[in-house]
């Protein structure tokens, strides 16, 4: 893959943006912020930068996808690198060690090099809230140990009442066959609620994870059905999903295992983590099918009904 580079120069005193092979806009004391408002914040590299100085003795950020830029204009890259490399600087504490530092604080920041995020105590915190695991199984197990990381998460486990569903910020319901009827129920008890809920299901021999339904925001399960109703052979899918609800059915749960069941539980738990910070979830306009044998899994737009839509 061809690599792309360019170079941060100097305007007016003022360490510039970092240019594109066009040359940015060049950055002046009367429109760019002093980052005064990131005092407490935590400074450091964005994800999947690399901060280094090159063979020729000029400092580079290397970026995603090959991206190359020479940082010129600040003469103690060598001492300010370092910094921005292990992350847990505010800004006070950068300018108290290298006061000149401000304006190519500003200026890596506005360029994407580096991020402010909340103290690391405040941001073990940020993530907080009540996820009912709705459902066992390996899945259930991996998504548990993986949100179980944060302390500010409560997990509790086990089928859900409407009670539940009212008491918890997201619900996961998670299972080996489609237990059609049930999920109806919760997709209406978290309509009523304002409960954010995301599916885990076994089809055949594959997870589908998704869509992540935050209600009158995003699609849930009884979208996803009507959807699939309409797409493909009603009456047979309405018979499938009775077969497979019936409690008289005798066949054991059947799980899809090994890194199948890691890629599942981690969309899962990057739609509730997301959630949970106040952000919007990456699926939640998506069914993410992982089949087996396939490189990447496959993501499929999942859009909630028109409200004057029948109920299938």
């Amino acid at each position: 893959m061809a690599g792309h580079s360019s170079q941060v120069g100097t305007h007016s005193g003022f360490p510039p943006a970092v240019s594109s092979t066009q040359d940015a806009a060049q950055p002046n004391s009367d429109n760019d912020g002093d980052g005064s408002g990131d005092l407490t914040g935590v400074w450091r590299l964005a994800p999947g930068r690399e901060l280094y100085p090159g063979p020729d003795g000029v400092w580079r950020c290397a970026g995603p996808g090959d991206q190359f830029t020479r940082l010129r204009g600040y003469d103690d890259f060598d001492g300010l690198g370092p910094l921005l490399r292990a992350g847990g600087h505010t800004r006070n504490d950068l300018l108290r060690r290298l006061p000149q530092a401000g304006p190519v604080l500003d200026a890596l920041r506005r360029a994407g090099v580096v991020t402010v995020s909340p103290s690391d105590a405040t941001s073990v915190a940020a993530v907080r809230g009540v996820v009912h695991l709705d459902g066992g199984g390996y899945p259930a197990d991996a998504l548990a140990g993986i949100l179980g990381e944060h302390p500010g998460v409560h997990l509790r486990h086990g089928p859900v009442d409407e009670a539940a569903v009212a008491s918890a910020d997201v619900v996961v319901s998670i299972a080996a066959r489609l237990p059609d009827r049930r999920w109806l129920l919760v997709d209406d008890w978290c309509a009523a609620h304002g409960t954010a809920r995301h599916l885990v299901l076994v089809e055949g021999d594959r997870f589908v994870i998704g869509p992540f339904g935050v209600p009158g925001v995003s699609a849930g399960y009884r979208d996803l059905r009507g959807r699939r109703l309409a797409a493909g052979a009603a009456d047979e899918l309405r018979a499938l999903w009775a077969h497979l609800e019936a409690s008289d059915d005798g066949r054991d749960d059947w799980w899809p295992s090994g890194p199948e069941v890691a890629v599942a539980a981690g969309h899962a738990a990057r739609d509730v983590l997301a959630h949970l910070r106040g952000e919007p979830a990456p699926g939640r306009h998506h069914q993410i099918e992982c089949v087996p044998g396939e490189p990447v899994p496959l993501a499929h737009p999942v859009l909630p009904l028109p409200p004057t839509a029948a109920a299938p």
